[in-house]
C-alpha cells in the first residue's frame, strides 16, 4: 500500500454540536496515534444545520463543508465531491462509532478489498432503536431473498476505494445512500468485506432516524423504495445489470478466493 494514499474521512452531520467536537478529538488521537500508513483530512459535511455543529467542528480543527440539501445522501456525495482521498472512510457524526473500528475497515481494503462495511454485530443498549434494528434486518432479509446477495448491515461506518466508488455512480440522496452503495457493489461484483464492529449509544441527543416517527417513516420509505427500485430494474431489463451466479461467494474467505483465483 502506497504510504502517500490519502484518507478522505467523511462525517455528515446535521445538528451535531454537543457530539461532533467529542468524534474530531477521538479521531484526531486514533490518526495520531496508528500503524496504518496513509495521510489523512477530515471533513465534516454540515448538512443544513440550524445549531453550531460547523462552528464547533471548526474548533477541533475539521475542514466543514456545507451542504445546505437536506439528507444523508446529499451530504456523503457533496463529501465525496470535495474530498481529495485515494480512499472515502464515512463515519457518522454523533459518537456511535468506536473510532478504533477504523483500522479494522482500512486494513481491510489495505487487504485487497474494495469496500468494507462495518457490521454492527453486539451493538451497546441504546444504540438502536427497536424500529432501527426491525428495519435494518427487514431490508437485509429482502435482499437476501430477491439476489442472495449476503448482507449482513446497512451500517453507515464503511470504507470504499475512491476508484470503486466512482463506478457506482451513486444517485440517491437521502437514506436510500447505504443500500444503494451495497446494491451497486455485489451487483458489480466487487470485494466486498463485511467487518464486525462495536456500535454505541450516541454521545448526546436523539437519532435523526430512530429518534423520530417522520425519520422511521423517511428513512424506511428510502430504503424500501431502493429496494423496490433495483428489484423493478431486474425484471424490466433483458439483460439484468445485477445477476450473480448460484455460487456467489458467501464468506470473506469464499470472496477473496473467487476475487485473486
Amino acid at each position: 500500500m502506497d504510504p502517500n494514499q490519502l484518507v478522505s474521512v467523511i462525517i455528515p452531520a446535521h445538528n451535531e454540536a454537543l457530539c461532533i467536537g467529542v468524534v474530531i478529538d477521538q479521531l484526531q488521537h486514533f490518526i495520531a496515534h496508528t500503524d496504518l500508513p496513509f495521510r489523512w483530512e477530515i471533513l465534516v459535511v454540515d448538512n443544513g444545520s440550524t445549531d453550531n455543529t460547523a462552528a464547533v467542528a471548526l474548533q477541533h480543527g475539521a475542514t466543514v463543508i456545507r451542504e445546505p440539501r437536506l439528507g444523508y445522501g446529499a451530504a456523503c456525495w457533496h463529501g465525496t465531491r470535495v474530498g481529495q482521498g485515494d480512499i472515502f472512510l464515512f463515519i457518522d457524526g454523533d459518537g456511535a462509532v468506536a473510532i478504533e473500528d477504523c483500522r479494522k475497515l482500512l486494513l481491510s481494503i489495505i487487504q485487497g478489498s474494495d469496500f468494507a462495511i462495518g457490521v454492527r454485530t453486539n451493538p451497546e443498549p441504546g444504540s438502536m432503536t427497536i424500529a432501527q434494528r426491525f428495519g435494518n434486518q427487514l431490508a437485509c432479509t429482502l435482499i437476501g431473498f430477491l439476489w442472495q446477495y449476503p448482507v449482513r448491515d446497512l451500517g453507515p461506518f464503511r470504507a470504499i476505494r475512491r476508484d470503486v466508488f466512482d463506478q457506482l455512480r451513486m444517485a440517491d440522496r437521502d437514506y436510500g445512500w447505504t443500500i444503494e452503495m451495497q446494491l451497486k457493489a455485489y451487483g458489480l461484483k466487487l470485494f466486498v468485506v463485511e467487518v464486525p464492529v462495536r456500535w454505541r449509544a450516541r454521545v448526546s441527543g436523539s437519532s435523526k432516524i430512530g429518534g423520530t416517527i417522520t425519520g422511521v417513516f423517511r428513512a424506511g420509505k428510502s430504503i424500501i423504495g431502493m429496494i423496490a427500485k433495483f428489484w423493478w430494474q431486474r425484471r424490466s431489463i433483458h439483460n439484468p445489470p445485477f445477476n450473480h451466479s448460484k455460487t456467489f461467494p458467501r464468506t470473506n474467505k469464499e470472496i477473496h478466493d473467487a476475487k485473486f483465483k
